[in-house]
């Protein structure tokens, strides 16, 4: 198990710093969606998903 640990070490690390980032972007989207902040800003007409 150790030897597979050692040869992998690179790849283990990138993960984690990879799951450590997308976790962190959905906290804070969650953050964002709580507090009433969201990517549209209410101006319809310069919208490019044409939503509002």
């Amino acid at each position: 198990m150790i030897t597979w640990i050692t040869a992998n070490i690179g790849n283990i690390v990138v993960s984690l710093i990879l799951i450590a980032m997308v976790t962190a972007v959905i906290f804070k989207m969650i953050k964002d969606k709580k507090n009433g902040s969201s990517s549209c800003k209410g101006e319809c007409k310069s919208c490019k998903r044409r939503k509002c």
